[in-house]
């Protein structure tokens, strides 16, 4: 029941919204779906009954050696083969006179899903001019696409070329796009809910001037433009078993050869995502963005970045358009490369920067009163502070990312994607996503995480106590108790399971720094663990064996959280100091509050007192109270801190207290 668990498939009427998925009786055209019985062909799609697996015990799948891992990228995640690509489901009649060009994979079709209650012709064209029109974006300004190559502005030269039908409308059926690949990004997904992006990647053709004037003939393609353009839809899924039944589909995929009953499959796939309504999203679409990427020159590409509505969508409407925002993790390198406000940025950010997730957050549009966000990113930008090159940060920049020095080759759509491709070949891509003996690169990567979302037993969670969001680390402080509560079916974990603490970020080889036995067989077991006494930002795990089950949100370690030291009075050479301070409510009356010189251990105080058991509660959950203490005779700079009674543990800090 994976695929209907909540009715799922059928929130809100979303799978017939407008008849959306029988227009023109499409998903029945010469019975597609059934033909040859291609939706149940050898069992692939209902393997392990992948697609009716309850929610207790999921299917099993098991694949094996290194040709599984091939099958699984070209098939399940880059999908480049040309009996898809040049199928009648993505072609343009530019490229097949004989296909409708509106098949589920062809821009006019996602153009269409993505107009709402517009023209879809209407929208395309705004869409377009976009990109061929000097536009500002957060204040910058923004040039058309240029294509040195032919000294031409691309997509304008598109427009002006596109046929036309007889009401002066944008003919979709020909649009000037050659679909490159369908892409599966379950790497990308952020929750239980959901599955990460699904994408498709157009090169924009050049064409001749046959519908110029008349729009009646049909143009020649002369090759393509040196733009890429990307639909990146969002993947939902109802619950984590619909993302494990929806990743066991996609996984199938690997099964079947690329044929009409393979296209079939991935029809029906692709298009619960794309025909799949949402009235809380921007036009009830699936679409997250849609990204462009032009060849500036021979040596540097640019990204660009759309979304429905931009920075502020309406939602009481299905009226938006696509506009040009900044992209996702692109500051404007000509204003603040090597700034006092990108120091500050930098400094914001080091534990996302350290453990890598700093190009999962949005960039803010202003930073310091200034506008931060760039009308785009290149490829050539080096991030620098005082001349020394910031190449963390760089990499978690778009531009940077996608470099020539990050991986001596751009990631992701490099310039084959650019470029485009011929009809009948596979466009090429980077080599960082696929080496060329087949045997490392991120696309391996994700299929580890496509395995690993459809296996069986993985849908189970581990949490901490206490938390509102689950995109919010719980901060805590150095030494407490985490209480922490793990779901999962023990019966399918012969080998037990154990919850174990790591860094954020640090693999699951590595030694964990605390591990211990989930010491009961029941569904929901609570545990507990002490959070380590250096800040910063942790995570617990759960483990089958050596197998990772489920991951927490962050625990994030913090001096000053609920433990609070301020001074209440003038610090004085040889005087008592009185300090105000705060506590958990069921702290320890044997906590200490001490003097130290900077840097000194924790185990040598100059001065100390203890706080005793007293204290006001305002809050029900800590207490406050004033203690004294003896500061130094020796006028000069000192810290104060507040160590656990028991431990010795710090956990508050007063840095810089000058004693007159």
């Amino acid at each position: 029941g994976a695929l209907d668990a909540g009715g799922a498939l059928d929130a809100g009427g979303a799978l017939d919204a407008g008849g959306a998925l029988d227009a023109g009786g499409a998903l029945d055209a010469g019975g597609a779906l059934d033909a040859g019985g291609a939706l149940d062909a050898g069992g692939a799609l209902d393997a392990g009954g992948a697609l009716d697996a309850g929610s207790d015990m999921p299917p099993v799948f098991i694949d094996g050696g290194l040709l599984a891992d091939v099958d699984l990228i070209d098939k399940s995640l880059m999908i480049l083969d040309p009996s898809v690509v040049d199928s009648s489901e993505a072609a343009s009649r530019l490229d097949d006179p004989l296909a409708t060009g509106l098949g589920a994979w062809s821009f006019g079709h996602l153009i269409a899903n993505l107009a709402g209650d517009q023209e879809p012709a209407q929208f395309a064209e705004q869409f377009m001019e976009q990109l061929a029109k000097r536009q500002v974006v957060n204040g910058y300004v923004l040039d058309p696409t240029i294509n040195v190559t032919i000294g031409a502005n691309d997509a304008q030269d598109a427009l002006n070329r596109w046929c036309r039908t007889g009401d002066g409308k944008l003919d979709l059926s020909k649009a000037p796009f050659r679909l490159l690949a369908v892409v599966n990004r379950p790497d990308l997904r952020q929750s239980a809910t959901d599955l990460g992006e699904m994408r498709f990647v157009f090169s924009l053709l050049q064409t001749n001037d046959a519908c110029v004037g008349s729009g009646a003939s049909m143009p020649t393609v002369q090759g393509g433009s040196g733009i890429a353009v990307i639909f990146e839809f969002a993947h939902p899924a109802a619950s984590c078993n619909v993302q494990q039944g929806r990743a066991m589909a996609w996984r199938n995929l690997s099964r079947l050869p690329f044929g009409a009953d393979y296209n079939v499959a991935l029809r029906a796939l692709t298009e619960l995502v794309v025909a799949n309504r949402d009235q809380s999203r921007p036009n009830g679409s699936q679409l997250n963005q849609v990204r462009v990427n032009t060849a500036a020159s021979p040596s540097m590409w640019t990204l660009r970045e759309l979304r429905l509505g931009g920075r502020t969508p309406n939602l009481s409407t299905k009226l938006n358009l696509l506009q040009l925002v900044p992209p996702a993790a692109a500051p404007d390198f000509a204003t603040f490369n090597d700034s006092p406000e990108l120091a500050q940025y930098i400094d914001a950010h080091q534990v996302e920067l350290a453990v890598g997730s700093l190009m999962l957050q949005q960039v803010p549009d202003v930073f310091m009163g200034k506008a931060f966000g760039a009308a785009s990113s290149n490829v050539l930008d080096r991030w620098s502070l005082g001349g020394v090159p910031q190449g963390a940060f760089t990499f978690m920049t778009c531009g940077g990312c996608h470099a020539h020095d990050t991986f001596g080759a751009h990631v992701g759509i490099n310039s084959g994607f650019l470029v485009g491709r011929q009809l009948g070949q596979p466009a090429g891509i980077s080599q960082f996503l696929r080496s060329f003996d087949d045997t490392t690169g991120d696309l391996f990567h994700r299929a580890d995480v496509l395995r690993a979302l459809s296996t069986s037993g993985r849908c189970a969670t581990v949490d901490a106590f206490g938390l509102v969001s689950s995109s919010t680390p719980q901060v805590i402080s150095p030494g407490d108790t985490v209480w922490i509560n793990s779901i999962a079916n023990s019966m399918l974990a012969p080998q037990g399971m154990t919850l174990r603490l790591y860094g954020a970020g640090v693999a699951d080889s590595t030694t964990p720094m605390t591990s211990l036995l989930r010491a009961s067989v029941a569904t929901s077991v609570t545990s507990s663990l002490t959070a380590p006494n250096t800040p910063g930002l942790y995570e617990v795990r759960l483990f089958s064996g050596d197998e990772r089950w489920a991951v927490g949100r962050a625990l994030r370690v913090e001096l000053n959280h609920v433990y609070q030291l301020t001074v209440a009075s003038v610090a004085m050479a040889g005087a008592p100091l009185s300090v105000f301070w705060q506590a958990p409510r069921d702290h320890s009356s044997s906590d200490l509050i001490g003097v130290f010189t900077p840097n000194a251990p924790d185990t040598m105080p100059i001065a100390s007192s203890v706080t005793g058991a007293g204290g006001v509660s305002f809050d029900g959950f800590t207490v406050s109270a004033t203690t004294q203490v003896t500061l130094p005779v020796t006028p000069g700079v000192y810290e104060l801190r507040m160590l656990r009674g028991a431990t010795g543990v710090r956990v508050a800090l007063l840095p810089s207290i000058t004693v007159q």
